[in-house]
């Protein structure tokens, strides 16, 4: 058990093992007995446990006197007891976790208002949110407020802790930056590159790379065109290649300057799913190919293409399907029809091709979808 590292004169700790036994389920006398035994007599007074585990029954966040301390903030716990809670897991290969609760459901970062929703297996998630010189810390329902610019970065270090454990898979990664509005009205961006680079030098920390399924990156300010290459690039880079499966990549502007420096990551060119179906980019549709699954937003799209694409997916065995958007009546389909089938289209729109036995492909004003029949 977890537990038994506890230092024992550590308060803090203790509450954390009290609520860990909460989140079990148990009758609170049994979970009482459970706590004496692992941590010897007299650690923690029968009228305080009960006291404590009726708070958390309540949704209480509260720690000693009611009120929410630096020290009693349940993320400000030991990093033995942090990494005695993912030993517990005792997670030894992928197999196991997809058979399992996932230690880590998301880490969400979020640096218009900062947050981060960090959740470990069988407890309630802790969630921050930095604001301007505060912090809010969200328990459940109940939501207490922390002053003070050192909270930023208390989210991630506490990803960071559990980063460390050598069998730790993510389930999923999500990065987005916003504007804040100010009350006149005007959005203020902030600082992304700023916390760009402090990610990228967090990230860079670590002995490995971060073991992820999915990455979500979403960039919603305006941002020069140099300077948005150095967004996604300070963080995509410091995930596993091969291990990443999905990336989900939204921006509102072209991106094409720094979609030319992503592709040659291996990150992207072993991932298997992709989503930019918001972003408008340029780039040769040789780098999509090797996707399974991907979904587009390609303003300039020609008809050569869309003929070229039915003849070169077929050939990629483990193809599934992709999803193309372009501005409305970008295509002449008929001229698709023709170059495709050796005939014209009856209908000016949503026609099928079937284009062999395996595949089909269903033309629009506004889109196309190439998928495997199964």
């Amino acid at each position: 058990n977890f537990q038994e590292t506890c230092i024992q004169n550590n308060k803090k700790d203790i509450h954390y093992c009290i609520l860990y036994e909460f989140v079990q389920n148990k009758p609170w006398g049994q979970s009482f007995k459970t706590i004496r035994e692992i941590l010897g007599e007299g650690i923690v007074e029968y009228e305080e446990f009960k006291r404590l585990f009726k708070c958390f029954e309540r949704g209480m966040f509260e720690m000693e006197e009611n009120k929410l301390s630096v020290d009693a903030c349940l993320s400000n716990v030991s990093k033995e007891v942090m990494e005695k809670i993912v030993q517990h897991l005792d997670i030894k290969d992928r197999r196991k976790l997809n058979n399992s609760h996932l230690t880590c459901e998301s880490i969400s970062l979020n640096f218009a208002n900062f947050s981060t929703e960090l959740r470990i297996e069988n407890l309630p998630p802790i969630i921050y949110k930095q604001g301007k010189n505060q912090c809010h810390v969200e328990f459940k329902n109940n939501v207490k407020t922390l002053i003070g610019q050192h909270h930023f970065y208390r989210g991630i270090m506490d990803a960071g802790t559990i980063f460390e454990n050598k069998t730790l898979e993510l389930e999923s990664l999500k990065i987005s930056f916003s504007s804040e509005i100010r009350s006149d009205g005007r959005a203020v961006m902030e600082n992304v590159l700023v916390r760009c680079n402090k990610l990228k030098e967090y990230f860079g920390t670590f002995k490995r790379l971060v073991h992820v399924k999915s990455f979500d990156f979403q960039l919603k300010v305006p941002l020069e065109k140099d300077e948005k290459s150095d967004t996604i690039l300070s963080i995509l880079p410091y995930l596993k290649p091969g291990f990443l499966e999905k990336i989900r990549i939204e921006i509102k502007s072209d991106c094409s300057e720094m979609m030319r420096k992503v592709v040659e990551l291996d990150q992207w060119n072993l991932a298997i799913e992709l989503d930019m179906c918001n972003t408008p980019f340029k780039l040769p549709l040789q780098n999509l190919i090797h996707f399974k699954r991907f979904s587009v937003f390609m303003p300039n799209i020609s008809e050569s293409d869309v003929t070229w694409l039915a003849r070169i997916l077929p050939e990629n065995d483990t193809f599934e399907l992709c999803y193309i958007r372009y501005p409305d009546n970008q295509l002449n389909l008929d001229l698709i029809n023709l170059g495709i089938t050796g005939r014209h289209s009856r209908e000016e729109s949503n026609s099928l091709l079937e284009t062999n036995a395996v595949f089909e492909m269903q033309l629009g004003k506004k889109s196309i979808d190439f998928f495997r029949k199964f």
